[in-house]
């Protein structure tokens, strides 16, 4: 009984790392063949859109300068990037299969990106609140201490110390 089990294991493991090879050699095609066509496509795509949506584009662009001028954050940058992007490409329909895949994808993944940086920002933030808390114990204590002297110096004649 073992021994089908990894029979059927090793035949398992076999058909996985063929289409493993087989989407390698397709990735390495489209790198070194297609990909720049279709960076270009894009890009010529985007041009156009913004060339028949001017407002749109313009709210985009404004949109990411806004973002890098706030935060200065790249993954907040990268995501307000994505969304200016998919709101110029959403001003007329999609028709490419691979691009109407790729924007949900993107949407989420930017997504996912600001919901990091709003993360990393509360955790910033509550440790700098609890960094003050402490800091604000210490100076209550400190103040404490000089009133106690003080007293003590008024009481037997002598004058305050100096707030240095």
């Amino acid at each position: 009984m073992a021994d089908g089990f990894f029979d059927d294991a090793g035949r398992w493991l076999s058909e996985v790392w063929g289409e493993i090879e087989a989407r390698s050699a397709d990735a390495l095609e489209w790198s070194s063949g297609s990909a720049p066509e279709l960076l270009n496509q894009a890009f010529a795509t985007l041009q156009e859109r913004a060339a028949n949506h001017p407002l749109v584009a313009a709210s985009a662009i404004a949109a990411v300068v806004a973002t890098l001028l706030v935060t200065r954050n790249v993954f907040a940058l990268i995501a307000a990037g994505f969304f200016s992007i998919a709101a110029l490409v959403g001003t007329e329909p999609v028709t490419d299969p691979l691009a109407r895949m790729a924007f949900p994808i993107g949407c989420l993944t930017a997504l996912a990106l600001l919901l990091a940086v709003i993360a990393r920002h509360r955790r910033r933030c509550s440790r700098l609140g609890r960094q003050a808390e402490e800091v604000e114990a210490q100076l209550t204590a400190l103040q404490e201490r000089y009133d106690g002297e003080v007293r003590w110096r008024m009481a037997e004649g002598r004058p305050a110390p100096s707030a240095e």
